[in-house]
């Protein structure tokens, strides 16, 4: 990690060579390596090769830095840990805003898993105090018994799930578990939801990783597996000062361009397109703040004697088929289907269709600021970068509309009529058609920044602000 961030400062950092002084009007050619005519003072002037240099490394570098990948398969050696990486890197490249809609998820899924656990615990406790008084009596066997209705999303997961708690009952106290129940954050349901825990059979071998419901079911049963903070941030690979410098050169990116627009100083299409990177990284960052970084294998959880259920099987699509059909689809998949899913509250999912939609349509606004300026030179260029930006502006704004009517629809026995279904494909279809569409905008706007330079720039666009050489570069 070091090693990157000192090549993107060596980067930034280059200084190019001097600059004859002008003696004839300055070619919109030879504006990639000179100044604008308009400019007297050099120290008050930037190049065009600087301005794409410094908005490319800041773009990689928001989203490398800004990434919180889950914990990898146990079955992933350093190659097929590098090319997930890179491939994930990639792909947020062209479509940023699909990580801000994973943070949002997971920030909502982690929320639950902690309530959910402290919920159990304090339950339990009632229970242990009810039996020490002599109110009451703490059934273990019901506690840690055969209870095998409704648990886990297949028969593997209960048994797995069944065979565990089964052996912890038999093997020491019921009223003990690996970790001792405490108060649960944000922080443990994070380790859960991305991973980070793994049933193992007593070979050694991985089996599956536990899911949220694995976890909470163990806990009715008395069985804490999440190890505690100390352990959690030992694993972690980044600390909050880590975290706290990229943040610190996002924002300095970010204040230098609204700067510019707050003193009517005209951006190119690439400044804005790196201007809505660092808001997603941003905001992502304060989301995922709690969430552990580059944990490199997961906690085991070790079955002695597993039985009916098979080995670990590794989700390559999760590699290697990111730009197929899953990937177009697993981005947006809680506010696309519209079958009521049991645990999932009808508001719970308004409130994550409302954010994802405020954030992601916030994203393609910023690419039309130049657009809505009073600015007439921005005005007379009729370009696809600025049709893309509206596009991605407004499209999710329908993508919402759909996702919303079908959880309303989605509410109570409404599904057993005929229309009711039919409307839902219907939303179904319309949605997938705006995602594609979305997608096919979105993927392109970052070449056609690059490609918006082939235009006359406006001269005022190599000023800048004496202020901004004081503004942090890390």
């Amino acid at each position: 990690m070091i090693f990157i961030i000192l090549f993107l400062h060596c980067l930034a950092t280059l200084h190019a060579d001097a600059l004859p002084t002008p003696t004839a009007n300055v070619s919109v050619l030879a504006g990639f390596v000179n100044i604008s005519p308009s400019c007297r003072d050099i120290a008050s002037c930037r190049e065009l090769s600087s301005i794409i240099r410094s908005c490319l490394t800041t773009i990689f570098a928001c989203i490398w830095f800004a990434q919180h990948p889950d914990v990898p398969p146990p079955s992933s050696n350093w190659l097929q840990k590098l090319g997930s990486a890179a491939i994930t890197t990639f792909y947020n490249l062209l479509v940023p805003d699909l990580m801000l809609v994973k943070a949002i998820q997971q920030f909502i899924s982690a929320g639950a898993v902690a309530e959910k656990l402290n919920d159990i615990r304090d339950k339990i406790e009632q229970e242990e105090k009810a039996a020490q008084a002599g109110e009451g009596d703490a059934d273990s066997d019901e506690r840690y018994g055969d209870k095998e209705e409704g648990y886990g999303d297949s028969e593997e997961g209960d048994t797995a799930m069944l065979d565990f708690a089964r052996q912890r009952h038999d093997r020491m106290n019921p009223q003990a578990s690996l970790e001792e129940p405490r108060k649960y954050t944000r922080k443990d349901g994070f380790f859960v939801v991305m991973r980070g825990l793994h049933f193992y059979d007593s070979d050694n071998t991985p089996i599956r990783p536990l899911t949220t419901k694995d976890v909470t079911d163990l806990a009715e049963r008395g069985i804490f597996l999440i190890p505690r903070p100390d352990d959690i941030d030992d694993r972690s690979k980044a600390s909050w000062i880590t975290k706290g410098l990229a943040i610190i050169q996002t924002a300095s990116f970010a204040t230098q361009c609204v700067a510019r627009l707050a003193l009517h100083m005209p951006t190119t299409e690439l400044e804005l397109t790196a201007l809505a990177y660092t808001t997603i990284t941003v905001l992502a960052y304060f989301i995922w703040w709690k969430k552990p970084v580059s944990i490199g294998s997961p906690v085991r959880v070790v079955l002695e004697c597993p039985t009916g259920f098979g080995k670990y099987r590794s989700n390559g699509g999760t590699t290697f088929n990111i730009f197929g059909w899953k990937g177009l689809v697993d981005g947006w998949r809680p506010l696309l289907f519209t079958t009521q899913r049991p645990g999932v509250e009808i508001g719970v999912r308004l409130l994550l269709i409302t954010a994802t939609v405020a954030l992601t349509s916030a994203f393609g606004a910023i690419h039309c600021i130049n657009w809505w300026t009073s600015s007439t030179h921005w005005h007379d260029q009729d370009t696809w970068f600025n049709y893309s930006a509206i596009a991605i502006t407004f499209l999710p704004v329908g993508m919402g509309v759909c996702s919303t009517l079908g959880a309303l629809t989605s509410i109570g026995n409404s599904q057993d009529y005929i229309v009711v279904r039919a409307l839902q494909w219907l939303l179904i279809v319309a949605f997938i058609l705006q995602m594609g569409i979305y997608r096919l905008f979105r993927s392109t706007l970052f070449f056609l920044a690059l490609e918006a330079f082939n235009n006359p720039q406006d001269p005022a666009v190599y000023e800048v602000p004496d202020w901004s050489t004081y503004m942090p570069n890390i």
